[in-house]
């Protein structure tokens, strides 16, 4: 003989499994929400006072006094380090480097070329030990034509302070999101934009 749960006792089966899963569906997002542990970054960054800024690699003279002048400006505007003449009066030195890459070179009877890509990199060094406290990067995504290479220098200047005043913050205790690779264009095949 089987017995069946009916009545009463069917109902209170039923609203004890219903509650259950109303329990499980409330615990899912926050079980999934949890953040990975985060590293903190290296404090020198957000406690220092006085920086040196200095230019280590480039493309050439007037890319350099256009990135180090646009840097040190935007240092300047921001307010939180004291900018120094010389690197014996600093906390840290930002050194601004600026490489030319080629990538996927192909040449075949003559015609072809390279994909070339820019990025503006400051690598924040402590003073008195040399060492490399963290690096921004941030890629130049600009077109051939002046008007559009100054645009573009402008705003990944910009966009290399932000994430100085990112890392900078007392509360910064996590990495920032990295930017997207640069995107590199075909001397040959890139058009004005």
């Amino acid at each position: 003989m089987t017995n069946r749960t009916s009545g009463p006792d069917l109902k209170i089966i039923q609203r004890a499994t219903i509650f259950s899963l109303a329990l499980l569906l409330a615990a899912a997002p926050s079980l999934r929400a949890q953040s990975p542990i985060s590293a903190p970054l290296p404090s020198q960054i957000a406690t220092s006072t006085h920086v040196f800024l200095s230019y280590a690699a480039g493309t050439n003279a007037a890319t350099a006094d256009q990135l180090y002048s646009g840097v040190y400006l935007g240092l300047q505007t921001w307010g939180k380090y004291q900018l120094v003449a010389t690197p014996a009066e600093a906390d840290l030195i930002f050194e601004i480097q600026y490489p030319h890459l080629l990538s996927n070179c192909s040449v075949s009877q003559g015609t072809g070329g390279c994909l070339e890509s820019y990025s503006l990199n400051i690598q924040i060094l402590d003073r008195a030990t040399h060492t490399v406290l963290w690096t921004v990067s941030e890629p130049n995504k600009g077109g051939r034509n002046k008007t559009n290479q100054d645009k573009s220098t402008a705003a990944m200047i910009a966009a290399t302070i932000a994430d100085l005043k990112a890392i900078a913050s007392p509360n910064a205790t996590s990495i920032p999101t990295p930017p997207a690779p640069a995107t590199g264009k075909s001397r040959m095949s890139q058009e004005n934009q």
